[in-house]
């Protein structure tokens, strides 16, 4: 059972909307909306309260005294109100709310030394690598991801070094996967509470941002790649992670040898061939068969979000669609 996340403010309004926004967010907790002071106060009296966000109106002594894990002030004033409870500013996006609110509660957790980590059911991983140029590459499994997002929860990774894709999709990111790699390297608490504000979306589909430094995606290991994977398998509600390898990745064959599914992106030629068929031994190990495929050749590419979510539309769309074996 998911740990609760309880928010208690007068204007309802707010209060539902940031609860919607927060399960769209897959954020690791059950959130549950009060907006007044008794009914708050009678659920917490009746069950563990792991992160308590209270408005400033509707802060009182009792509420104050609920023993909650974490008690923070969902503040209407930007400056941090006074005293030792922990606020965040109401009037900002929801994204940075929630940004915040799990911030203080991982750094809580650090602080106590609990390595408290919610534990979700564990999805598949699907891994693909091309022997085509990078952006080709790039565009089937942004298309195939979105695809697969129509019917089920779906996160992708890019690490291409160097992918172009916060160019391409415009977003701006506080943070990015270099800061999940990290608090796995130390060992250090929050690990499952940093990622919902990480990610981004195109389409129905959630993306992690590559580190912001390229070197990173080449310092691990495959054995330590598939440690950091399947802790974030465990802290993600997605039914498939989807791995968009490059060759900047160390030990890309171990990471192909535990995914569920693989697929290889081929050109046609005869040396592209013979390649492929060793990569196949190598990653196969005795488990199913490998995927291989021609993608379509590269379509023109435009800047904006609006052109990758119009990907499922386009030729690989339909190249993918009838590869039935990919679903």
């Amino acid at each position: 059972m998911k740990p609760v996340f309880v928010i208690c403010d007068s204007e309802k309004e707010y209060a539902v909307r940031f609860m919607e926004y927060a399960n769209t967010r897959k954020i690791p907790f059950e959130v549950q909306v009060f907006t007044g002071r008794e009914g708050l106060l009678e659920y917490a009296g009746e069950h563990p309260v792991e992160i308590l966000l209270v408005s400033q109106r509707m802060m009182c002594e009792e509420i104050r005294n609920l023993d909650a894990g974490k008690l923070i002030i969902l503040s209407e004033q930007y400056e941090t109100v006074s005293g030792d409870i922990s606020s965040v500013y109401k009037y900002q996006s929801g994204a940075q709310v929630i940004r915040e609110i799990l911030d203080i509660y991982s750094a809580e957790q650090e602080g106590l030394g609990t390595g408290k980590e919610p534990q979700m059911r564990e999805g598949e991983f699907c891994g693909v690598y091309g022997l085509t140029d990078p952006l080709r590459q790039m565009l089937f499994s942004l298309t195939y991801g979105q695809i697969l997002a129509e019917h089920q929860p779906v996160l992708y990774i890019n690490l291409q070094k160097y992918s172009g894709l916060q160019e391409l999709t415009g977003d701006v990111y506080d943070g990015d996967m270099g800061d999940l790699l990290y608090l796995f390297r130390t060992g250090r608490a929050g690990f499952s509470c940093r990622i919902p504000g990480l990610l981004r979306r195109i389409g129905q589909m959630d993306y992690l941002p590559a580190p912001y430094s390229p070197e990173d995606i080449g310092e691990l290991t495959g054995s330590e790649w598939k440690a950091f994977f399947h802790q974030l398998n465990r802290a993600c509600t997605h039914e498939t992670i989807l791995l968009d390898l490059g060759p900047a990745v160390r030990g890309t064959a171990e990471i192909m040898r535990f995914c569920g599914k693989r697929i290889l992106l081929c050109s046609e030629d005869a040396f592209s061939f013979q390649r492929c068929r060793k990569l196949e031994e190598e990653w196969q190990a005795g488990q199913e068969s490998v995927c291989r495929l021609t993608p379509p050749d590269a379509i023109p590419v435009q800047e904006g979000k609006w052109f990758l979510e119009t990907l499922p539309s386009t030729e690989f769309g339909s190249f993918i669609r009838s590869n039935h074996k990919l679903m």
